[in-house]
């Protein structure tokens, strides 16, 4: 059975809501952060579509569930602390500001990719350049909601 789970943050913490619900043919599927109906300025939606056996009975339904969330946890925060960290600083730089890290994040491409197009459309973004570096060196760099990619050298 497929299912689609939708978190929202609302701050650097755990998330404020978590919900799950059956993939349907109306709703086949939520890519990573693509439900773009849900977005709201200011708030982080990660969505993950994954699949469970199918005759579970609710409780071990339940438990698959559970240990799915448990298991994206420490990403998701991550994700979390990278958008809610560039959000606040770049309400200290001006609009031709570029914010880059230091270190790598401990995130994927695909994960930090649609963190930063929902930071693109934060009230505190005022089309700064936003870099942030993958964890395997990979530097992502934003302008506009548009993403290019680079392979950092080793």
């Amino acid at each position: 059975m497929r299912m689609n789970r939708i978190t929202i943050f609302t701050g650097m913490n755990e998330p404020t809501i978590q919900t799950f619900v059956e993939a349907t043919s109306e709703l086949p599927h939520v890519p990573l952060f693509e439900s773009r109906r849900l977005e709201t300025p200011g708030v982080l939606l990660v969505t993950d579509t994954f699949d469970v056996p199918d005759g579970l009975s609710e409780p071990e339904l339940a438990k698959a569930l559970i240990d799915r969330a448990e298991d994206r946890k420490l990403r998701e925060n991550d994700m979390s602390v990278l958008y809610f960290y560039y959000a606040d600083t770049l309400r200290h730089l001006k609009d031709s500001g570029i914010l880059a890290p230091k270190r790598p994040a401990p995130l994927t491409v695909e994960e930090i990719e649609p963190t930063l197009r929902q930071l693109a459309k934060h009230p505190a973004y005022k089309h700064q350049t936003v870099m942030v570096i993958s964890e395997d060196g990979i530097l992502v760099t934003m302008k506009d909601g548009e993403m290019k990619r680079e392979k950092l050298a080793a």
